[in-house]
């Protein structure tokens, strides 16, 4: 879910919010005061490196405490590395806040109150209780959506070629709104030695994926830190995982991968071919999602 829980919160001055991410996908917390929020992904000034997480996102400067407007930004929260982040607020105002990876679909507001204001707000333990509702709402509507998904996935049938192999067709993600779905629909397919599979881009999706056959490989680092002699280490987005594999022939021996296909640019679909393989499983994932659960697996049959 890339939401903030609550999605609107009022505090008084000299408050303090604490944000803490409770999963593996990124998240980052920037106040921009209306003005433009600086993209997540950037041109590296060194032509070489491609594309880079920007600087001023990557490492934040600590933003003066108590907050009294303006730009801030928390690191980069993630429950496997820094989970939390803080922030002391010193002046009554109404702030905007997002994520700056998944900008403009998760955002916030945050209102500050007087410190004498008469107005009776809910306690931290019902600011909780409230969030954990909103959690379990969405939570139930993604789990009857997923299942909904999955069922149309079982009923797809494949396509029958003239040379006796068949077309499958599996769709690559999906998206309400304040969910992203990082599912392969169906995760696990049935197909022979020969077929062809269409990976479609769902037409509700948000987000950018891969499909990777790893095929006994790690997979590779979604980032690469490059230190610079005269700043702050560029985090380097790993231009393997950028790339498109030559060809559409996958087999059992190479490493193959579709290259980042982002849903905002009109890119034809990722068909793939398998080269004769032997039977059994054939897994393969999306580099930037496989740590939460997208995964796919194809079932190689005579």
């Amino acid at each position: 879910m890339d939401e903030f829980f609550p999605r609107a919160l009022t505090v008084r001055v000299g408050d303090t919010v604490v944000w803490t991410s409770t999963v593996y996908e990124v998240h980052d917390v920037v106040f921009y005061s209306n003005g433009p929020v600086p993209p997540f992904l950037v041109l590296s000034p060194t032509p070489s490196e491609g594309l880079i997480v920007n600087p001023v996102l990557a490492f934040p400067a600590a933003p003066a405490q108590p907050f009294l407007g303006g730009f801030a930004a928390s690191p980069l929260l993630t429950a496997a590395t820094q989970a939390s982040w803080n922030m002391t607020f010193g002046k009554a105002a109404s702030y905007n806040y997002t994520c700056s990876v998944h900008y403009p679909g998760m955002q916030a507001t945050l209102t500050v109150i007087d410190a004498a204001s008469e107005i009776v707000l809910p306690s931290p333990k019902d600011v909780d209780a409230a969030a954990a509702k909103e959690i379990a709402a969405l939570t139930k509507l993604g789990t009857a959506t997923v299942a909904k998904l999955d069922k149309q996935a079982a009923k797809r049938k494949p396509k029958k070629n003239a040379d006796g192999t068949h077309t499958h067709t599996v769709i690559v993600g999906a998206a309400l709104p304040s969910i992203d779905f990082v599912r392969f629909f169906p995760p696990k397919l049935a197909v022979g030695p020969k077929d062809t599979i269409v990976f479609q881009w769902g037409h509700t999706n948000m987000a950018p994926h891969t499909v990777t056959f790893l095929n006994g490989e790690e997979p590779p680092a979604l980032i690469i830190p490059i230190a610079e002699p005269k700043s702050v280490p560029h985090l380097q987005l790993n231009p393997i995982i950028l790339v498109p594999s030559r060809g559409n022939l996958v087999d059992r021996t190479h490493f193959w991968n579709s290259g980042l296909v982002d849903p905002g640019v009109p890119l034809p679909n990722v068909t793939v071919v398998l080269d004769d393989v032997a039977e059994g499983p054939l897994p393969f994932l999306c580099i930037l999602h496989y740590s939460s659960g997208m995964v796919g697996k194809l079932i190689v049959g005579k």
